[in-house]
């Protein structure tokens, strides 16, 4: 959730992977553990009246919490006067249960609570603004008390913001520049049409499908390990070469000095030490 782009004005977070259902007023906790502001007993009261007579306007907001085999357990994030008010009228109704049809219907209505649900992976310090939030739509807040929620949830986004961005996975910083085809170029004297011949040698050697400029790191490295392992396979063949003329023009001046007389034979030692018998032998 990117905290810092988004709008925290109002219930911002009512849809925030939240489930609306009707939640079972027994499986509810009482609070949550963080109080919003203490419990106005005339604001309870008023509840109960006008959700006897409407209903419920808003659904509270719960936090999904322990769950047994036989039992679920939430707490309330927002909506405590809400709630209260709901549970009173349901503990209301339980008290006055005599097994007729009315009392029936009545326990119906209040036996469970109309909810947003959110997921057991919502932070602490989420929940705790998503209060806020929701009491700072209230009309009967005092202006110290509204100083003071503003005031706190400032914090809180700033603590947000401040989570995000340690948790921003680090991209680590390129051995090789992008352009790092026309470096080698540059450095090696060749060409670029050349380099990136090499660049297609080693493609088809190793089964890379990259272009050099989207190559990573490894793979220019192992670019060079190429070039240099081609080199070295070079320098081998030529030294071979060179053996295998060395070798067969020694076996043609011992040739030599077992079939002529004296004089050629003076005439191909001489050519040998100069090193041009190879040239006079072909």
């Amino acid at each position: 959730m990117n905290i810092s782009n988004q709008s925290l004005q109002g219930r911002a977070f009512d849809n925030l992977n939240a489930a609306y259902k009707n939640i079972p007023v027994k499986s509810i906790a009482a609070y949550s553990e963080d109080e919003i502001r203490p419990i106005d007993k005339k604001a309870i009261t008023d509840m109960e009246a006008s959700i006897e007579s409407i209903g419920l306007r808003q659904p509270i907001g719960l936090g999904d919490g322990h769950h047994t085999e036989n039992n679920d357990h939430y707490r309330v994030i927002y909506g405590k006067i809400r709630f209260t008010a709901w549970r009173n009228k349901y503990e209301e109704a339980l008290a006055t249960f005599d097994d007729t049809e009315e009392s029936k219907q009545r326990i119906a209505r209040w036996e469970h609570i109309p909810a947003y649900v959110y997921p057991k992976t919502l932070e602490p310090q989420i929940a705790r603004l998503i209060a806020i939030e929701e009491n700072l739509t209230r009309q009967d807040l005092t202006e110290a008390q509204r100083k003071k929620f503003r005031g706190e949830r400032e914090e809180l986004r700033m603590l947000l913001i401040e989570k995000e961005i340690e948790e921003m996975p680090v991209k680590p910083a390129r051995k090789h520049p992008k352009d790092w085809i026309n470096v080698y170029a540059e450095r090696s004297n060749i060409t670029l049409s050349k380099a990136n011949r090499e660049w297609l040698a080693y493609r088809e050697a190793d089964s890379v499908v990259h272009t050099p400029g989207k190559a990573t790191d490894a793979e220019i490295d192992e670019f060079f390990t190429f070039l240099i392992g081609r080199a070295d396979d070079q320098r081998d063949t030529e030294k071979k070469a060179k053996t295998a003329d060395r070798n067969g023009a020694v076996d043609s001046l011992v040739e030599i000095l077992q079939k002529h007389d004296d004089d050629i034979v003076k005439e191909a030692v001489s050519l040998w030490w100069t090193g041009k018998w190879v040239e006079f032998r072909d």
